[in-house]
């Protein structure tokens, strides 16, 4: 199949899925709609998460439009076949264009395989989403994925095995492989981070949002800190000790504890104002707040 055929009939598939899946479960798609913007931090992509994720009877939206659609064509009924046998991936370009597909690499098990994504993918580009099996190739979602350019590859890759870590430090060791299949929230927590950064490209900057805290007592800090699983230390340096505060097992900020004060740091202004609360309430009469500002990324890094 043409691969922009195949991403009109997806565009058309998912408004048609979505809307019969709220006309369908919509006490379902409510519940889901709270989870996701609590655990994502914003209702982007939604949808596309839903159709997937929301059951009734222990069947998803997507196949149950597939049973119950008698209007549909033969390529639409292909398509949604490989919806339903889809799951979310990470596949690094390892190779250039040739012919139709592409090479391509798992990052999280390192498998290989050649995935038609017409003219969206070049050697060292990153894309996360649905892998579809349809007629003998391997297609990669136009509308239920992201395609990530190579100046973000390495930032994106170090996303993942960031989240992987925290999470392995809280509840113990596991493959990098099963923590990919048993927390799909990551998938799309960094396509979320990742159309943010889209959405600043323009201007070049991609920024970090912070907020500084006066510290009363930093050794009663340190030591409830230390005390509580949300935070993880994460590294020590020239007298500053930095900290993950997680989120259940995402990643909801970064700490860095000085001698007289506390430096939060998040990926959006949303996820630092819900980092503010926590702290403000966990440390009550110990922090007083000071000031917070915006950071280029590239003047983090130098």
């Amino acid at each position: 199949m043409n691969y922009d055929k195949l991403a009109r009939i997806e565009e058309k598939l998912l408004d048609d899925v979505y809307i019969y899946g709220v006309e369908k479960a919509k006490e379902e798609i409510d519940k889901a709609r709270v989870l996701y913007e609590k655990n994502i931090g914003s209702l982007d992509g939604f949808d596309a998460w839903s159709i997937f994720k929301t059951e009734i009877n222990n069947k998803s939206i997507v196949e149950l439009y597939a049973e119950e659609e008698i209007a549909l064509t033969s390529e639409e009924v292909d398509v949604l076949e490989a919806w339903s046998k889809s799951k979310m991936h990470v596949y690094e370009a390892i190779d250039s264009l040739e012919g139709e597909s592409i090479l391509c690499r798992d990052i999280i098990n390192g498998k290989k395989a050649r995935i038609k994504a017409g003219d969206m993918m070049k050697k060292g580009d990153l894309f996360i989403g649905r892998i579809l099996p349809l007629y003998d190739w391997t297609y990669a979602s136009r509308l239920l994925s992201v395609f990530v350019d190579d100046k973000l590859t390495e930032t994106v890759k170090g996303k993942f095995r960031e989240s992987y870590e925290s999470y392995c430090n809280i509840r113990g060791y596991t493959t990098y492989e099963n923590y990919a299949e048993n927390n799909q929230w990551i998938f799309y927590k960094i396509i979320e981070i990742i159309e943010k950064m889209e959405k600043v490209e323009e201007d070049e900057t991609i920024e970090v949002y912070s907020a500084v805290y006066i510290v009363a007592n930093s050794e009663i800090l340190k030591e409830k800190i230390n005390k509580m699983d949300k935070f993880i230390l994460d590294d020590s340096e020239a007298g500053i000790e930095y900290y993950l505060m997680m989120d259940k097992s995402n990643l909801l900020c970064e700490l860095e504890l000085h001698n007289n004060s506390i430096v939060v740091n998040g990926n959006s202004l949303e996820e630092l104002k819900r980092s503010q609360a926590i702290l403000e309430e966990d440390f009550a009469g110990n922090i007083v707040f000071s000031e917070s500002y915006s950071k280029k990324v590239e003047d983090l890094i130098e």
